[in-house]
């Protein structure tokens, strides 16, 4: 269900928006059949402009297509139904101010200048709406790659094995609440140190039963099978500290961690700004213990767990 509304949901927003965005544009040119005016004359919308007819259908046409292309690029659904709803709203508004005004108010033509006023409200909303889009799709483009790419880090030569060793470093005192878990077990576990070059530590600790897990890593168009030996295993942007790293701009810097403890294996979310969830369910911030066949979603990730033990 979650996937059909993310395939069709924003096509069809979409589709709404154009249909009430150019309804307007639909009384305007009743109007004018019913007036006699003559179409290449065009209107005069005041301060001594007058708008070529043509022109302005070629405007109404160019710009939700531009907007509506936009945002389909991205999937953004929230904004297609604001924009949706908003442009419904003013259609209805002028559609009323081009029947109703012209009766009662303004006449003939006050009612066609007011229309052509409140499409160019239209075009600033498709305007601010395709700019917006295109700054965000400029600005994840450094955090987005044409192909996704996983890298497992864990290569022999960078771990240096040291039993119950603190990772501490004065430039980064913090700790995440991963770092915290583990040194709660520091007795149960032996911890390993990864020293990189820029002067970063980073704790990993390691299971002294060799548990290991097979899962299944689902994305736009590709798929790929991993197995993990080492827990926690960190999952997510990071690419100099997650163990499982991807290039996917709505996943978080260890966005999920997955651990074995007291014979079963966990996960829970490491503060992503997405969050994570378990066979359909918000996980939160606890911990969670998983089994073969369950599923975990995070940003546009789906984690199969195909064999544990």
């Amino acid at each position: 269900m979650k996937q059909f509304v993310e395939k069709y949901i924003p096509t069809v927003c979409i589709v709404l928006a154009m249909i009430s965005f150019w309804t307007p544009l639909f009384e305007v040119i009743n109007e004018y059949e019913f007036t006699g005016f003559d179409l290449i004359r065009g209107v005069d919308i005041g301060y001594g402009y007058v708008l070529e007819k043509n022109y302005a259908f070629i405007l109404l046409l160019a710009l939700p297509f531009l907007g509506a292309c936009l945002l389909y690029l991205i999937r953004e659904i929230k904004i297609c139904m604001v924009i949706s709803a908003l442009l419904g709203l003013v259609s209805i508004i002028s559609v009323v101010a081009l029947t109703n005004y012209q009766k009662y108010i303004m006449g003939q033509y006050m009612s066609l200048q007011f229309g052509f006023w409140v499409m160019f409200f239209f075009f600033g909303c498709w305007c601010i709406t395709s700019l917006i889009v295109a700054i965000k799709i400029i600005k994840n483009q450094s955090n987005e790659l044409k192909a996704p790419i996983l890298v497992e880090v864990d290569k022999a030569d960078a771990f240096i094995p040291q039993k119950n060793i603190e990772a501490t470093k004065k430039k980064h005192k913090t700790k995440s609440t991963i770092e915290a878990k583990v040194e709660t077990e520091k007795q149960e576990l032996s911890s390993i140190q990864l020293l990189e070059e820029d002067d970063r530590t980073v704790s990993i600790a390691n299971d002294l039963n060799k548990q290991n897990m097979i899962i299944e890593i689902l994305g736009d168009g590709f798929s790929k099978a991993m197995k993990l030996e080492k827990f926690p295993c960190s999952i997510g942007s990071n690419k100099n500290e997650d163990n499982v790293y991807f290039a996917d701009c709505r996943l978080s810097p260890s966005h999920l961690v997955l651990f074995f403890e007291e014979g079963q294996f966990q996960v829970v979310d490491n503060e992503s700004k997405n969050g994570t969830q378990l066979n359909g369910r918000n996980i939160g911030k606890t911990f969670n213990s998983i089994k073969m066949g369950d599923i975990l979603e995070a940003g546009t990730l789906k984690i199969v767990i195909k064999q544990v033990g």
